[in-house]
């Protein structure tokens, strides 16, 4: 069973990720302990945690959203690129027969969905079953946190999708392809940071635009959330809030 802190801090964790707050948020342990009804002390701690995470930033009179310069944001990508690459080549070699089933099944599921918002994020369970695949803690969790940093300066809008979701999936279904060969050298497979494929975020023509936050006003000049726009050959670069 969840302790309360934690608890607060899922629930929080999940707001943050989702653009459930807008980009100049004041998060306070008082509000939030009437808002959940529990004592301060579990709010104070997961805001912490938090904080800890790179989420949250402490202030006089609570915590306020940890948001990212685009030259930040272009770091984490080029950080979770790596780790994605990573978790690719240790999946080739590591996974399990029900690793290939459970990426299989999410690229079929993927390929017959219509609705836009739906096709859009399917490739989140594939990321997420290839690094099940790896099976290398240590890297999930790294990306876990990183994602989280993401989606906190840069919740996902589902953008209208196109042909080019076609092409991410060839990418993705040739990925799996040399991870069920257990073929780390695949030309399909990023095993290291410098062959990185699109696919899993190391985009020569990235592109980042100032964003608006869900749940509130456009940001200021000073103070935007960076949203990188998909290039024209990617676009699962971001993994979207379930």
């Amino acid at each position: 069973m969840k302790s309360t802190r934690d608890t607060v801090y899922d629930t929080l964790s999940q707001r943050l990720t989702s653009g459930y707050y807008p980009a100049d948020a004041s998060l306070v342990p008082l509000a939030l302990s009437e808002e959940f009804a529990v004592s301060r002390t579990p709010v104070r701690e997961a805001l912490v945690l938090l904080e800890r995470d790179g989420l949250l930033v402490s202030t006089r009179r609570g915590f306020t959203l940890r948001l990212r310069s685009e030259e930040e944001m272009l770091e984490l990508f080029g950080i979770r690129a790596a780790l994605d690459a990573t978790a690719a080549e240790s999946a080739a070699l590591r996974r399990s027969t029900v690793d290939m089933v459970r990426l299989d099944a999410h690229l079929d599921h993927g390929q017959s969905l219509n609705e836009p918002a739906h096709i859009r994020r399917s490739p989140n369970d594939w990321h997420d079953a290839v690094r099940q695949a790896a099976h290398n803690g240590t890297v999930v969790a790294l990306l876990r946190t990183l994602g989280a940093q993401v989606k906190t300066s840069a919740p996902r809008r589902t953008p209208e999708v196109t042909d080019t979701s076609t092409a991410a999936f060839a990418e993705h279904r040739a990925i799996t392809e040399a991870i069920r060969s257990r073929d780390a050298e695949a030309p399909g497979l990023p095993c290291s940071p410098t062959a990185v494929t699109t696919s899993f975020g190391s985009c020569p023509d990235i592109e980042v635009r100032a964003g608006r936050r869900r749940g509130g006003a456009p940001t200021s000049s000073r103070n935007t959330a960076a949203e990188p726009t998909p290039c024209s050959r990617c676009r699962c670069r971001i993994q979207a809030p379930s």
